[in-house]
């Protein structure tokens, strides 16, 4: 299976430094039992519309920690050019709780 099952987001959505992202991850299986990693995210634009968009789907072989979620969805981050000040921390921080 090839790195991304859906290609990132081909926008390559240029999110404005003041916007605070806030990201859904969800991990599932497919029916060839392959596991596959979901990144959308959310905020609220300058024009204060709510807003979301689908970062990607990616092939997640790896074991379901924590420390692999984490791993991935930084590595996502950093190829779609968002940097760490924009991520709310708190709602990823509550996913590895739960993990």
């Amino acid at each position: 299976m090839s790195q991304n099952i859906l290609q990132k987001s081909e926008r390559r959505v240029r999110y404005d430094s003041t916007y605070v992202l806030h990201f859904c991850v969800d991990i599932w299986s497919t029916k060839q039992k392959e596991s596959v990693l979901g990144v959308k995210t959310q905020y609220v634009d300058e024009d204060w519309n709510m807003r979301t968009d689908t970062i990607g789907f990616l092939s997640f072989p790896e074991s379901h920690t924590g420390v692999n979620i984490k791993e991935r969805f930084d590595s996502t981050m950093n190829d779609m050019k968002i940097k760490s000040s924009q991520v709310n921390r708190k709602d990823f921080e509550i996913i590895m709780i739960i993990c």
